[in-house]
């Protein structure tokens, strides 16, 4: 027997009550706008009548009954959901009108149970509100419902809901809170959240290409197009399972596993046709809602997706990390004086031992906290626990801290730290290494190498407060620190060494003897920074912005004094996440949770106020999306794609392009540790100043002591140095190598 459906009445159905004037408008997110407004989500849910023996009359009857309510209940329903009454106004908003959705009732001539038994799905979409279901536009319905009939009293409802502003969660949303209100179960009928242009902010200027739209449109292929429902079952999948586990996934969910197996038939199928087998780009369509921090709720309406894209080679069609250097150490000394200058000099001796043998115990106390810091590094992956020990130093300077404080330049400051080289650590390799080194008058130094493999600048700060804490025995000061990085931003086996910092750094990386040199800027010269740089682009410039700048642009005309050549210059920014995810990841969680912000200078943007806004528009790019989207199992993927980003805007090497790498320390509260002898006096960060190496262009930025300054450790190739030292508009602004005392006197 063929299939017949047979269209009854069609009608809008208009909310109970009308929409408030203020919330006539409602406008898309810019994740919306990502979405097609030309596509509906089709959906179909098959209902079979629970009374078998119900006569043909008493069908009829209950059909009508029930096509009645589900009217009633959809008008309800449109109240809490008023912008599905309302059309489409433009690609920014939709016209809350309260027009209505548009409703179709229908009959069909089988019983549901004969429908269910054809032998294909093609009939389905009868029982759908006749429409194309990728093509909508201006004025188009953002709901359309068919309720369909059997004659067995089964029921149909069918519907299309537009993709401007539903995804499938909240289709699901909408569909339950319907159903809900037709068992006059309203308790149960979440209201509706609309604010996703609030937390995803709509844009004028959103670019067609960067649309779903804009993205497949080169791929799209014109012909004849069939679909295929094919099922899985809870064995086939148990199996496929255990067929794709790995050691890097040893735990596949059922999505990936039949994905994967899609893909690779599909595969397979294109090249059987082609003869060709070409590489292939799966993209998944991934949910927002459960990997925000909070958690975007289920009644939050809108499209809260982003793509998931993975390239897979024609190699790769079988079923079957590290960005931040673990050979680098942090190099930090803090200066402390002695705040009794009447002690006799055999009182110091004592006053020394006792206060080392103090910090040794503190420190063995902190260690049980930070548990790793006592262990070694294993591999590219882990760092073994085994409680080993921090490498302990004690040392004496035969000078008075004031005179070391005096010395014409900072080249002996590396003379306080571990004997070491800052840029190498291996297998092995310790996590923590101290030294603390006693001066004549009493003054203490405490030098830290820390290895980059688990610990970055805040992460630092930490380690050393909760040491300092429990010397001072403070311990409630002392936070507990956290190791849970790798949930957060899961490791994987695969991460590609080109993604990695050195990967990326490498091409550019010079031999030749390289120097480091200190230049401050107090708060005066950076008041005047700000106003020099300064535009309506960015008003309010930072510190660390107007000081970047100006040694980005010395250091370009240091390059093409030199070279005679301005190249164009890549400068990159470490930014720290903690502050910018949501929520906030604390202090006290220990590891990298850094992201580098590029800006791509040409030769032609070398004016500060220029280069302050490159800056700012970089570093901006860091921001909650990113932050979220590198969170969870794939993650990396993300953030190895931020990264290839950064290489291929500077394609070529250092014979091409310029390259600087900042860092900034500042707000880390170094000057705020106090280990029961006051504050440092000076926190310096302490590597060589002059070796001969393979390195690149690098800045560190530390706070001064009065806390409104900026300290800047440059390293340069020791020619492009000498022609530094000799910029006069950098010296209008920075000192080189005051004393620390001078500048805590000023």
């Amino acid at each position: 027997m063929v299939m017949e459906v047979e269209i009854v009445s069609k009608q809008l159905i208009k909310p109970t009550s009308s929409t408030p004037h203020h919330l006539t408008t409602h406008k898309l997110s810019f994740l919306d706008q990502f979405v097609p407004s030309s596509y509906n989500l089709p959906t179909v849910l098959f209902y079979v009548n629970q009374e078998t023996s119900i006569p043909p009359a008493d069908i009829i009857a209950s059909n009508s009954m029930r096509s009645q309510l589900l009217k009633e209940s959809l008008s309800q329903t449109l109240t809490l959901f008023y912008p599905f009454a309302g059309r489409i106004k433009d690609h920014l908003s939709i016209a809350c009108n309260d027009e209505g959705a548009y409703y179709v009732e229908a009959r069909a001539n089988l019983p549901l149970c004969a429908f269910l038994n054809l032998p294909d799905s093609s009939y389905v979409s009868q029982l759908l509100p006749e429409s194309n279901w990728t093509e909508t536009s201006a004025g188009g319905y953002i709901a359309m419902i068919q309720v369909t009939t059997f004659a067995c009293g089964g029921i149909a409802i069918g519907a299309f809901l537009s993709h401007v502003i539903v995804d499938a969660p909240a289709a699901a949303t909408f569909v339950s809170s319907w159903a809900a209100l037709t068992r006059k179960c309203g308790e149960e009928a979440p209201c509706p959240n609309f604010d996703a242009s609030f937390v995803f902010p709509q844009s004028v200027e959103y670019p067609r290409e960067a649309t779903y739209l804009g993205m497949v449109n080169p791929f799209a292929k014109k012909g004849i197009w069939q679909s295929r429902r094919i099922v899985f079952d809870a064995s086939a999948i148990a199996s496929l399972k255990a067929k794709t586990a790995s050691s890097s996934v040893p735990y596949p969910t059922r999505v990936e596993v039949v994905s994967a197996l899609l893909s690779k038939c599909i595969m397979a199928a294109s090249k059987a046709k082609s003869d060709i087998q070409k590489s292939t780009l799966i993209t998944h369509a991934v949910n927002l809602r459960q990997r925000a921090r909070p958690q975007i709720p289920n009644y939050s309406m809108g499209n809260f997706l982003c793509l998931a894209a993975a390239l897979v080679t024609e190699k790769e069609t079988q079923l079957d990390n590290l960005f931040v250097p673990s050979s680098y150490n942090l190099p930090t000394v803090l200066f402390y004086v002695n705040q009794e200058t009447s002690i006799p000099p055999a009182d110091i001796i004592a006053s020394n031992s006792m206060r080392s043998q103090l910090l040794k115990e503190s420190l063995s106390q902190t260690l049980t906290l930070f548990y790793p810091f006592a262990g070694r590094i294993k591999d590219h992956l882990s760092i073994a626990c085994n409680d080993e020990g921090a490498y302990y130093v004690e040392a004496r300077a035969n000078l008075p801290l004031c005179a070391f404080l005096n010395l014409p330049d900072s080249s002996y400051v590396s003379q306080l730290l571990p004997e070491s080289n800052w840029t190498e650590t291996s297998a092995g390799g310790y996590i923590a290494m101290i030294q603390v080194t006693t001066f004549a008058c009493g003054g203490i130094a405490i030098g830290a190498f820390l290895s980059h493999v688990i610990v970055d600048a805040p992460a630092a700060a930490t380690f050393v407060s909760s040491w300092a804490a429990l010397t001072r025995k403070c311990g409630e000061e002392a936070p507990c620190p956290n190791f849970d990085a790798s949930f957060v931003f899961p490791q994987s086996v695969e991460y590609p060494r080109e993604a990695t910092y050195l990967g990326m750094v490498n091409p550019f990386a010079k031999k030749g003897i390289w120097q480091s040199r200190r230049i401050v800027f107090d708060a005066s010269a950076i008041a005047s920074l700000k106003a020099k740089t300064a535009s309506s682009s960015v008003p309010y410039p930072t510190r660390v912005e107007v000081v970047s700048a100006l040694l980005s642009k010395c250091i370009m005309a240091a390059s093409k004094a030199k070279s005679d050549i301005q190249k164009s210059t890549l400068i990159t920014h470490a930014v720290n996440l903690r502050q910018r995810a949501r929520p906030q990841i604390p202090n006290y969680s220990m590891g990298n949770f850094l992201c580098l912000a590029a800006a791509l200078v040409t030769e032609k943007e070398t004016q500060l106020d220029n280069l302050v806004c490159h800056l700012r528009k970089a570093i901006r790019k860091i921001d909650i999306d990113l932050i979220t989207a590198l969170q969870g199992d794939g993650g990396w993927i993300k953030y190895c794609e931020n990264m290839k980003e950064i290489g291929k805007a500077s394609p070529g090497t250092n014979d091409k392009i310029d390259f600087i790498v900042f860092s900034s320390w500042c707000n880390m509260g170094f000057y705020e540790i106090d280990f029961g002898w006051g504050k440092p006096t000076w926190v310096a960060y302490a590597p060589k100043t002059k070796s001969k190496t393979e390195m690149v262009n690098m800045v560190f930025l530390m706070d001064t002591k009065m806390g409104n300054g900026i300290e800047a450790w440059v390293f340069l190739e020791e020619q492009h140095m000498v022609m530094l030292e000799q910029n006069q508009e950098l010296l209008a602004f920075g000192i080189l190598e005051p004393s620390p005392l001078n500048l805590i006197v000023s």
